[in-house]
């Protein structure tokens, strides 16, 4: 997904409403949402550096062995905060049924 496409859905949201990330589509639970951040202040922070470099062209797309220096600074990572309840199958359903 990308930011763009998270926007337009969450648009269509409540404004005053609570996020959750659901996760464990088999044993479901609901977290807050603790935050946002991007994979350049993840490497700024390893190399000791205040700033990050968000020029995405010298990037690789490995992401499976590539270390995170090496991919887009500019990636999003939502962090998932505490644990609230036992989530529910059906939101991986609901989320079919929307086309998402």
């Amino acid at each position: 997904m990308k930011v763009f496409e998270l926007i337009a859905l969450l648009e269509r949201c409540n404004r005053d409403a609570d996020i959750f990330l659901m996760n464990g589509e088999n044993v479901p639970f609901e977290y807050e949402v603790a935050g946002m951040t991007t994979r350049g202040a993840v490497v700024a922070l390893e190399r000791g550096d205040e700033a990050e470099d968000p020029d995405d062209r010298r990037y690789s797309e490995d992401r499976w062995t590539d270390r995170d220096a090496r991919l887009p600074q500019t990636d999003v990572f939502l962090c998932e905060g505490p644990q609230r309840q036992c989530g529910s199958r059906n939101a991986w359903e609901a989320l079919v049924r929307s086309g998402r």
